[in-house]
């Protein structure tokens, strides 16, 4: 639901009443100015405030007084005002139930750790045309790769890991059971932009690839169950722990220096291990803004696991590269206007003559 001008006056009196020396709770925000908690959190986003998805956390008023404003300018990028009822984050709490994540409100849990990605950021993902994208694209799933297949040697590698910690307190090797549960394990990787010259080169064939827009929010449904998953002992123990981490979005941290991680036989220190592997980059990756879906197989070799299903609306828009073929651009119209009854928007990526960047223009796809 859009502001109106009596919405707006009522977020400019909250701003009037701020002092600007303290701070405020998200919830608090929220019942005084009826934004939505997730609007408010994807305002401090796009100006670069770091805002924790729990109603509790506080932000300096200095701070909040921007956030606001910025959506007020800008009404349509956001999903602003309460459809109904006086609860300031039932989107919020809908959205964590989704995702099946109880650890957001924990008490006990650190500020460093990392949580899920519940932004209603849009998130994308590169690609180039071939049978294997196509086909995703045609039927509706995105596939989760083998960590084997990353072009960081680095990324999920055993060496970020240390020893096992045993409760009688001697060490072991974690090298062959850290290896051979990274086997198991399938990843999908989106990025926060659609805009990076690297990533168009890299991952969309030199520019001659497509981008696909997803909603993130969607892409959080399918949470698995892992505490009775029937594995091995070792794989027993951190998916029990680290369950809430597989098939959920998260995003990577980015590292200067390679960091080993001891590995504890406790609930928190299999969860620090999971994230330390699979969601820890160098930060030569940064530009990425690398965002993970990860999954856990019975089956290390089921390629049809590896393809997770999803509906066709969490399907936004795609983006064709600056030097992608007519007829792979009248591919991709036939996919949208069949598969997809044209609800799904088509650009094209420019280039742009002011600047070293990437412009986008919609394509019409009636014909």
């Amino acid at each position: 639901m859009s502001l109106s001008s009596e919405n707006i006056s009522q977020i400019r009196t909250f701003t009037e009443t701020l002092i600007l020396k303290e701070s405020s709770r998200l919830s608090s925000v929220s019942s005084q100015t009826g934004l939505l908690i997730t609007a408010i959190i994807k305002s401090a986003e796009i100006l670069g405030f770091k805002c924790d998805v729990n109603p509790n956390f506080k932000i300096k008023n200095l701070d909040l007084v921007r956030i606001l404003n910025n959506i007020i300018e800008n009404p349509s990028d956001y999903e602003t005002i309460h459809r109904a009822g006086p609860v300031g984050f039932s989107a919020l709490l809908e959205q964590i139930k989704l995702s099946q994540n109880r650890t957001l409100y924990s008490r006990t849990l650190n500020r460093d750790e990392t949580r899920p990605f519940l932004s209603n950021r849009p998130l994308f993902k590169y690609y180039s045309f071939n049978s294997h994208s196509v086909d995703s694209l045609e039927n509706s799933y995105i596939y989760h790769s083998k960590v084997t297949d990353f072009n960081d040697p680095f990324d999920c590698n055993a060496r970020l890991l240390g020893k096992i910690m045993r409760k009688e307190s001697y060490p072991i090797e974690s090298t062959i059971l850290i290896n051979d549960f990274v086997e198991h394990i399938g990843v999908a990787c989106f990025s926060l932009t659609k805009s990076s010259i690297l990533m168009w080169s890299h991952y969309g064939n030199r520019h001659t690839g497509f981008c696909v827009e997803y909603s993130s929010y969607d892409l959080n449904w399918n949470a698995g169950e892992y505490s009775n998953a029937e594995v091995g002992s070792f794989h027993q123990s951190i998916l029990k722990s680290a369950g809430d981490i597989f098939e959920k979005l998260y995003q990577v941290e980015y590292a200067d220096l390679l960091k080993q991680l001891t590995i504890m036989p406790t609930k928190k220190g299999f969860y620090r291990t999971v994230k330390h592997l699979f969601l820890t980059k160098y930060n030569d990756w940064s530009y990425e803004q690398e965002v993970r879906r990860i999954i856990h197989l019975k089956e290390t070799h089921n390629q049809t696991a590896r393809k997770i299903s999803h509906t066709r609306e969490i399907v936004k828009a795609i983006y064709l590269g600056a030097l992608v073929s007519d007829v792979n651009i009248n591919m991709v119209k036939k996919i949208i206007k069949e598969k997809y009854e044209n609800r799904v928007l088509i650009y094209k990526a420019v280039l742009s003559i002011n600047s070293f960047a990437i412009e986008f223009e919609l394509l019409d796809n009636k014909h």
